[in-house]
Parts: C-alpha cells; sequence; structure tokens
C-alpha cells in the first residue's frame, strides 16, 4: 500500500493542520484514515512549530523528529536555529570531541528533546559516513549503541540498544 510521508517547512503549520484536521481537507469518513501516514519534522523546526506534532498525535499520525545530527561535522552561525538547541552546536565537532561521555550525553540530549516534543518514534544522533574508513564510522555505531530510557519506552529506529538485558 502507498504511504505519504511528509516532511514540512516551517511555514507549511496551515497546510499540515487542514490536512490532519476532521472536516478540513483530509475529509475523514467512518473506517477512513487520514491521508497523512507519517510526519517527519526537523529538530528547529519542532522548536518553532509545536502545532505540527500536535496536530498529528490528535489523529494518531506517527511523529518523527530529525535530529539532523550530522549538522555537528560543519561549522554554524552562532545563532543558527539548529545550533540553539539543547544538543546543537555551533563548532564543528571532530571525532576527537565525540569520547564515550560525549555519545551518552548528545544521545540523552537528542533523545529527551525529540520525546518532549511528541516524537511517537526517536531518531538516534547519527553523523555523515564517507566509508567504513571514516573515522566518524565507528563514532556513528556507538551512538546506535548507546543506552537511553526513552529509546527502550518509545518505538526506536536504528538503534539495537534495547535489545541487550540490562542497561548500560
Amino acid at each position: 500500500m502507498p504511504e505519504l510521508l511528509i516532511r514540512p517547512g516551517i511555514n507549511d503549520h496551515g497546510v499540515i493542520q487542514d490536512l490532519l484536521a476532521p472536516g478540513g481537507a483530509a475529509v475523514f469518513l467512518p473506517g477512513s484514515r487520514p491521508i497523512v501516514d507519517r510526519l517527519v519534522i526537523d529538530a528547529h523546526v519542532a522548536t518553532s512549530r509545536p502545532q505540527f506534532a500536535d496536530a498529528a498525535g490528535s489523529v494518531g499520525v506517527p511523529v518523527l523528529i530529525d535530529p539532523l545530527t550530522p549538522l555537528w561535522q560543519g561549522e554554524l552561525r552562532e545563532q543558527d536555529k539548529w545550533s540553539l538547541l539543547p544538543f546543537g552546536r555551533s563548532r564543528r565537532l571532530t571525532p576527537a570531541d565525540l569520547n564515550q561521555f560525549a555519545i551518552e550525553q548528545l544521545t540523552a540530549q537528542t533523545v529527551s528533546y525529540q520525546a518532549e516534543r511528541g516524537a511517537t518514534a526517536i531518531i538516534p544522533p547519527y553523523l555523515y559516513v564517507t566509508s567504513v574508513a571514516d573515522p566518524f564510522f565507528g563514532i556513528s555505531l556507538d551512538f546506535m549503541r548507546a543506552r537511553h530510557p526513552a529509546l527502550c519506552r518509545k518505538r526506536v529506529l536504528l538503534s539495537p540498544s534495547c535489545l541487550s538485558s540490562a542497561p548500560s
């Protein structure tokens, strides 16, 4: 069955609310479902437009909040909306910056941010990797293995950390 996944921009709040509102553009007949199957919201947009998650949640449409963590690998303006997030950074992070403590801390901040903003599934932090020889490759695996209670309470994308019996 085809699926409609929408990734709205910051100014698309009106159309998303119309698509998800009963009696609006998405007319719900008994037994019908919303026309939007999943809503993916960029992390900085989730802060500016909480109504996206609210509208989706009110009709049972799953919400994903993409943390966009590859942005850690580049320089951003200090006032960039993403760099102002709890886990955001304006300064480029190097592999040396991402020790086990930093990985656990950034994972906790990223996961908590998504859970607090209505995500129904959590996307663990991820990095841009060019090959298995890339120094960020092993770090990306460490992010996927990191543990956080919210990862085990919600449906988790790309994280095997809850499969082990005891938290680390």
